[in-house]
């Protein structure tokens, strides 16, 4: 016991609490991300990168608001729609026929 006392102060003293389960509140806010994505999609797809880099860059926004929300959280559905978002920030970043900043 004398040897495990050290290791659990230790333990005690760095570890972080575990983030707060999700709420109703943090899905809602991830649902209007969502949204945003959603809306933002349309003109990423349209005929001028003038028109495009602005949406993708406005989606992808909202998809680091959606992780953010997330990381912020313990909650496995919270997470998969973070990747969820992230994985549609990065098909609509790679258009292959504009270079958005």
């Amino acid at each position: 016991m004398r040897r495990l006392l050290p290791v659990l102060v230790l333990l005690c003293a760095c570890g972080a609490s575990a983030p707060p389960p999700a709420t109703h509140a943090h899905f809602q806010a991830i649902q209007r991300h969502e949204a945003t994505i959603d809306e933002a999609a349309i003109p990423a797809a349209g005929p001028t990168c003038d028109e495009a880099c602005p949406a993708i860059a406005e989606a992808c926004a909202a998809a680091a608001r959606v992780c953010d929300i997330a990381g912020s959280v313990t909650d496995r559905d919270a997470t998969a729609r973070c990747e969820a978002a992230r994985e549609r920030c990065a098909q609509l970043e790679a258009r292959p026929d504009c270079e958005c900043p």
